[in-house]
């Protein structure tokens, strides 16, 4: 009673009939003319994409105390590794727009998972590499 829930609704809210109703399958069915003989892999549906979009806009994933320590930490590993001159040639400084990149793409990996918080184990992963990677002008 005293609770609240969130509801995230992918119904058809602006009363268009261009959406299908009802549950979208998550894989296409198999077709041989289209795909081969062989199932080597399935296919996300068309469908269930647009839902999966529709809901990971809305969510606004929130940093956790944990994921803004391991941010700073990085960020400043960065800075250090600048500052210090390793003898890496870069193609671009380490400056405030790296640590808002690092914040974004953690959220982004936050609503890739459908979570409402950004957590430090799975959205740390390959973020501080993808930017060492720019950085340095080559992986």
């Amino acid at each position: 009673m005293g609770s609240t829930g969130d509801v995230l609704c992918t119904g058809n809210t602006h009363g268009s009939k261009d959406e299908e109703e009802g549950e979208a399958p998550i894989f296409e069915k198999h077709d041989q003319l289209l795909h081969g003989k062989v199932v080597t892999h399935k296919i996300v549906s068309a469908s269930f994409m647009r839902k999966y979009i529709h809901v990971a806009r809305i969510l606004k994933p929130v940093l956790t105390r944990q994921a803004c320590d391991a941010i700073s930490t990085e960020y400043a590993k960065l800075r250090t590794q600048e500052m210090a001159g390793s003898g890496k040639a870069k193609t671009q400084p380490v400056t405030a727009r790296t640590l808002e990149t690092l914040i974004r793409l953690a959220t982004a990996h936050a609503k890739a998972r459908m979570s409402k918080r950004v957590e430090l184990v799975g959205d740390n992963s390959g973020r501080v590499d993808l930017i060492i990677c720019v950085i340095a002008g080559g992986c």
